[in-house]
């Protein structure tokens, strides 16, 4: 059948393996191979690039700091998120409506744009200062602005969306009766949210989870412009050392770092959901 024919994915494969797939194997074989001005000697392979990366202490605290973000960002949208979506799927469609508009709206506006409303509101005389010290919650300015607390807070926003959606597309395909079963034997809402909701709702937590790590993994716009140019991390380093010295053999082992950190993370979704036995773990 015409529906069902494997030819209907051959230019998307296409598309995808001359301008995704040939760039990266071309960016790894640099960090293997030396080269010389923009020729690329085949016949004597060098892993200096990658040695000098994992023994040098400032790549691997780049490299930690950069986890580091990556899990707090998820673990902000995770408890932020996960409330959210739980609400979203008790209220009406109108109010599921208004609270949908309010999680996407933060992808329909540019990278650029929210990243410069972040400065203006997390600086020391900004929104967020201002408000907290005219309500007297604090008595002096705080610093988050070119800081990892900023960066964490504009990123969590940016990344909101995305941890929300699988949950709340998870949350929606739990039926009701469970929970009403649940408070009919006598359980509180506590319990029904810890025994029912949470782990029915683990599929959805995992994948956002591991689509949030990935995003802010490689995140360079908001870290770049929220911290500042001292802040650093993998994308803002590939930025500085493409700018400065223009080293393609470190360029390219960083890059695969971000790319096989990216992979493992998918990769042990994956793993998870089949031992977990979660549902879609074999589609």
């Amino acid at each position: 059948m015409l529906g069902r024919s494997p030819a209907l994915a051959v230019p998307a494969l296409a598309f995808l393996t001359v301008f995704f797939v040939a760039p990266l194997a071309l960016l790894t074989v640099i960090g293997i191979f030396p080269m010389r001005g923009s020729t690329i000697l085949f016949e004597r392979p060098d892993l200096g690039p990658y040695l000098r990366y994992l023994t040098d202490p400032f790549y691997l605290w780049v490299t930690v700091r950069t986890l580091e973000m990556a899990a707090a960002v998820t673990l902000a949208c995770l408890l932020s998120g996960f409330p959210f979506a739980y609400v979203f799927t008790r209220v009406g469609r109108l109010w599921q409506f208004v609270l949908l508009v309010l999680v996407v709206s933060p992808i329909l506006t540019g990278t650029v744009v929210r990243s410069y409303g972040w400065l203006v509101i997390l600086g020391r005389r900004g929104l967020l200062n201002d408000l907290l010290l005219r309500s007297g919650v604090i008595h002096a300015p705080l610093h988050l602005l070119f800081t990892m607390q900023g960066v964490i807070i504009a990123l969590g926003q940016v990344m909101l969306p995305f941890m929300i959606l699988p949950i709340v597309s998870v949350l929606g395909r739990q039926s009701p009766s469970l929970q009403d079963a649940a408070f009919g034997l006598g359980a509180s809402r506590a319990q029904v949210v810890r025994h029912i909701v949470l782990p029915l709702s683990l599929p959805g937590v995992l994948a956002g989870s591991a689509l949030v790590f990935v995003l802010s993994f490689a995140s360079f716009t908001t870290p770049a412009l929220v911290g500042g140019g001292n802040f650093i991390i993998l994308p803002t380093l590939v930025y500085q050392q493409t700018q400065q010295s223009l080293d393609w053999g470190i360029l390219s082992a960083i890059s695969v770092v971000l790319l096989g950190t990216s992979l493992l993370v998918v990769w042990a979704y994956a793993v998870l959901t089949r031992v977990l036995g979660l549902p879609w773990a074999d589609r």
